[in-house]
């Protein structure tokens, strides 16, 4: 921590300058009050405070290393009061031998010094007082300063940890599916295995590129989702329906990656493995009062959709949250044939979580 007069040109100015004018308010006591010569009294006046400004510059030192709120409380009060005795004893004496050194008045100052002595001391303990608690509080004010922004870092931090937490949760899901996809291929169907494989270790190589809390374009994302599809629709064939409907806007639009993996994965495993007949999956994207609007959709034959824990859903809102923090961006409509997930993404995403791609 540095010192905040010494190394702040401006405050140093600005230390001197309330020096000279303590010297001159001083200067007119002594001639108007004391009845002391005009020069006699700018000599001394400035002698005595100059002395003092050195001394109260070196104050900041004890400060610094001396904190009365800490423990032994009574040791440090009185290693104060010591200083602040020996402190003053010395600039007192130090005052005497340059002023009943200066030529044609230090006989004026020997006979004055002892007749003042007592206004001098009343002066240098409130000026020693006065400095200290100035000190204190520059150094409370950097302190606090320094706590804000720990505390800040720690809490960044910890969100980040969240934020790797969640995602490490919701890849697994994924990763977890396909191998089941892949296993069931191998017998029947292995040349789609194999292609599946090739697709799978392709999209899991751009996924670990991917950092927890960056924010990507939505083309970039929709690339993602499409190279997912294309692995899915390999293991359901004409079981599965894929339909997107995008407006243009979209396209540049920001959002977390991958944010839509999980709910299209979601739409897949509680809509097309629980139907019959040709499954349809929707997804639409629009640009709405400065957000990106993404509709995820999967049709629902009768009661035959399975139950889900809804951890992936709840994941999901959760890093949402960490990301934009607001709690209503996703949001669960169920009619009775299909069921909707919406998701709003606000297009002015906190500073901290802006990551290059």
């Amino acid at each position: 921590m540095q010192h905040p007069v010494l190394s702040n040109k401006r405050i140093l100015i600005l230390y001197y300058v309330l020096w000279v004018l303590i010297i001159a308010g001083n200067s007119l006591i002594l001639i108007n009050y004391l009845n002391y010569e005009v020069l006699p009294s700018i000599i001394e006046s400035t002698v005595s405070f100059i002395l003092f400004s050195l001394f109260g510059l070196g104050l900041w030192y004890m400060e610094r290393y001396t904190n009365v709120s800490a423990g032994a409380q009574w040791d440090q009060w009185m290693t104060h009061f010591g200083a602040m005795v020996l402190g003053i004893v010395t600039w007192l004496g130090l005052q005497y031998v340059i002023l009943t050194n200066l030529g044609p008045h230090s006989g004026f100052f020997k006979d004055t010094f002892l007749s003042a002595l007592p206004i001098k001391i009343s002066t240098g303990v409130l000026f020693w007082i006065l400095i200290t608690l100035v000190f204190y509080v520059f150094s409370y004010h950097d302190k606090l300063h320094d706590k804000l922004l720990m505390e800040a870092k720690l809490k960044e931090n910890i969100q980040q940890a969240e934020l790797e937490r969640i995602k490490s949760q919701i890849n697994p899901h994924f990763l977890f599916n396909s191998l089941n996809s892949i296993n069931a291929l191998v017998l029947i169907q292995p040349v789609q295995a194999r292609d599946m494989i090739v697709k799978l270790s392709d999209y899991l190589r751009k996924s670990l590129q991917v950092k927890a809390d960056q924010i990507h374009s939505f083309q970039e994302e929709l690339s993602n989702l499409l190279n997912y599809f294309s692995i899915e629709k390999i293991r359901y064939g004409e079981r599965l329906e894929i339909n997107t409907e995008i407006t243009k806007p979209c396209f540049e639009a920001q959002l977390p990656s991958m944010i839509l993996q999980p709910l299209m994965e979601n739409a897949i495993k509680y809509g097309v493995e629980s139907a019959i007949n040709t499954a349809s999956i929707a997804l639409y994207a629009k640009m709405r009062d400065n957000e990106l609007v993404v509709i995820i959709e999967n049709s629902i034959e009768g009661n035959n959709m399975r139950k889900g824990t809804g951890k992936g859903l709840n994941l999901i809102r959760e890093r949402l949250q960490w990301v934009y923090g607001e709690l209503d961006l996703l949001q669960i409509i169920k009619k009775e044939n299909t069921f909707t997930v919406e998701l709003r993404i606000p297009q002015q995403v906190p500073e901290k979580h802006l990551v290059a791609s």
